[in-house]
């Protein structure tokens, strides 16, 4: 059995916003959010740079 996606779980609308090289690394997140029922149509799609890596941290207080 699939797991609930992160907009059910959530129980909100979730929409990224950004920009994301037309490379292997930005397709995949682009799939991965889709398959999250995240609204990716605040994409934008930049022909000649890479997708970047970024880790963002949150603490249990926020």
């Amino acid at each position: 059995m699939k797991e609930p996606g992160l907009r059910s779980r959530l129980e909100a609308d979730l929409v990224m916003l950004g920009a994301l090289g037309r490379d292997f690394c930005g397709r995949l997140l682009e799939d991965s959010l889709r398959e999250a029922g995240v609204d990716v149509s605040g994409l934008l799609w930049r022909k000649d740079e890479e997708t970047g890596p970024a880790m963002i941290t949150v603490s249990r207080s926020g």
